[in-house]
């Protein structure tokens, strides 16, 4: 499991592009006992590994800027 923001760094795209993923049940997560939101690196690898990943980080990055 990763923090948020090491899934953004992994993943090259905010933070925030990650707290849209797992709203979109795009990505597993968990909350530990502190409320903070740690993410499943199986389903991020799984998300980097598809053919349209390129194309998601990509417009993940526009949305924001």
């Amino acid at each position: 499991m990763l923090t948020v923001d090491q899934a953004a760094l992994m993943m090259k795209i905010r933070s925030l592009m990650i707290y849209r993923l797992v709203e979109t049940g795009d990505l597993h997560f968990t909350e530990n006992d502190g409320g903070l939101l740690l993410v499943c690196l199986d389903s991020l690898e799984a998300i980097s590994h598809q053919p349209q990943a390129s194309s998601i980080r990509s417009a993940l990055r526009e949305a924001v800027d």
